[in-house]
């Protein structure tokens, strides 16, 4: 993916109009926008995975599922595109949720297997080329 060509504002209202007609129309939904580098086992160069991350209070894991599964099908890079997970309430939990969007990294993604098989990630800072890369898609502050 070209990070020039993706555009937020198309993500986001469509989101809002996604969820104003699913079965939690009426939640009360906060979030933001996250970004990653995916590299792959097999070669291939590595691809910018934009996502969406959101909080809200309503629902639970299968009605948050229903609403949001079918408008994103998965594909052999992302079987799976909507991924639920209920909130911890340990304060550290807490405050880790509730102060996600205000990372100043972001991280590169390499699948790998745990010790059950199962499939799992590695995380790693991005290298300075993808840092350079998506610097150019923030705003430049302007003092006066």
């Amino acid at each position: 993916m070209e990070l020039n060509r993706f555009n937020w504002n198309h993500v986001k209202d469509r989101l809002r109009k996604q969820i104003a007609r699913s079965p939690i129309e009426r939640a009360i939904v906060l979030g933001g926008f996250d970004y990653a580098v995916q590299k792959f086992k097999d070669g291939r160069h590595p691809k910018w995975r934009p996502h969406v991350y959101l909080l809200t209070q309503i629902g639970g894991k299968g009605l948050i599922q229903s609403a949001l599964r079918r408008h994103y099908p998965g594909d052999k890079d992302t079987p799976k595109t909507v991924v639920v997970t209920e909130q911890k309430t340990t304060d550290k939990d807490l405050i880790a949720t509730a102060t996600y969007s205000f990372k100043s990294y972001f991280c590169e993604r390499k699948p790998r297997m745990d010790r059950r098989r199962n499939a799992d990630q590695d995380k790693s800072l991005l290298e300075p080329t993808h840092l350079a890369e998506l610097a150019l898609l923030f705003p430049v502050l302007k003092s006066h």
